[in-house]
């Protein structure tokens, strides 16, 4: 995919994300729930919201150049599952993970997981 069509996906996705602004002291701090860790600072709001769509759309093209998992917009996950694995479980699932471009072992079993799920309901 060019790199214009890229930027205009990365745009597309971040539009959809549900962003969050605070303000600290004399400066507006702005992220989403989708990429928590990427943030942008502006002295006045419209200044944090244009650097915060910027850091994310920045971020979310260069997972799509690299094949990697973007967040979906509205996942905020609230339930949690405990699992026991042995050492080698562990090392399988995350390599598995890394190598299918998954975030984490976590997103990776929870997709592997539902999509088994809805094979079985269905």
């Amino acid at each position: 995919m060019p790199s214009n069509e890229m930027e205009a996906r990365a745009k597309e996705l971040v539009s959809q994300y549900n962003f969050e602004f605070k303000l600290r002291g004399d400066t507006f701090i702005g992220f989403t729930r989708e990429l928590p860790g990427v943030t942008g600072l502006g002295k006045s709001f419209e200044q944090c919201r244009d650097a915060t769509m910027e850091a994310q759309v920045a971020t979310v093209a260069a997972l799509l150049r690299k094949g990697l998992a973007v967040p979906e917009a509205g996942e905020n996950k609230s339930e949690q599952l405990n699992l026991r694995l042995t050492r080698e479980d562990k090392d399988v699932l995350q390599l598995a993970a890394g190598k299918g471009g998954y975030r984490s072992v976590s997103e990776f079993v929870r997709k592997a997981a539902l999509e088994a799920a809805k094979k079985i309901a269905s």
